[in-house]
């Protein structure tokens, strides 16, 4: 009797080297909720305590990865498994049948946003930070329990699904694109990175109001995988000669 409830839970660690890390990424706010007389909810206290201290109650973190992870001892549950195999799985047995979407980010937004977080990239709706992902903007790792906790990156680019290409001593890693989106609706408790010295106000009623209509927004709309972009992918002796 376990079901999936979105909330957030593991600190991003983007500095992690995993086949899975792309996804794994993006799919960080999912985690499981389970039946108190079943065995998921054992360990994870930390993780628990926190959890809903920040007042986003849950049984433990769900970790579905190839590699260890440092959290391994601490979660509810622990799948060896690529994401993309454990998710088909998980959809078949409680007979979903999800469509492609995809997120379209606010009109005019230029990659800079208004969100209720404070310096730390907590949740706190008595402030509102400006939250800047432009290219070349220098960010941080914010949650203080990440091992790469306050580690410098910087925003490469935007790939052609629009997902932020983060870049850490010239490694690459994908930040996906609903993170902002989840950051507007403050539907998590942390962000997983803040800019290096983040721009922090106090809230009022007017930008109090501007966070409010994004509550309902639909971000998500139909998408047609045959419509993508294919990506171009380069020989060695390509790449070599760049």
């Amino acid at each position: 009797s376990t079901h999936i409830q979105r909330t957030a839970t593991a600190p991003l660690d983007l500095e992690r080297n995993s086949e899975t890390e792309e996804t794994q990424i993006q799919l960080s706010h999912d985690t499981a909720e389970s039946d108190p007389n079943c065995g998921a909810n054992k360990g994870g206290g930390k993780r628990q305590r926190k959890q809903n201290k920040g007042g986003f109650p849950c049984l433990g973190t769900v970790i579905i990865n190839l590699q260890e992870t440092p959290l391994d001892d601490e979660c509810s549950v622990r799948v060896w498994a690529r994401l993309d195999d454990a998710f088909k799985i998980l959809a078949e047995l409680l007979d979903l049948h999800p469509q492609p979407c995809k997120i379209v980010l606010p009109e005019g937004c230029n990659d800079i946003f208004e969100v209720p977080y404070n310096q730390k990239g907590q949740l706190d709706t008595s402030v509102r930070m400006k939250l800047n992902l432009q290219p070349g903007q220098a960010l941080r790792i914010a949650p203080e329990d990440a091992s790469n906790h306050n580690a410098h990156c910087r925003v490469a680019c935007k790939d052609a699904a629009g997902h932020y290409i983060i870049q850490f001593k010239g490694i690459h890693r994908r930040l996906g694109n609903w993170w902002v989106t989840s950051a507007l609706q403050g539907k998590v408790a942390f962000l997983p990175v803040v800019n290096k010295v983040p721009e922090v106000w106090e809230a009022t009623e007017e930008n109090a109001e501007e966070g409010e209509r994004w509550k309902d927004f639909e971000f998500l709309q139909p998408y047609d995988p045959s419509t993508a972009p294919v990506p171009q992918t380069k020989s060695r002796r390509e790449k070599r000669s760049q």
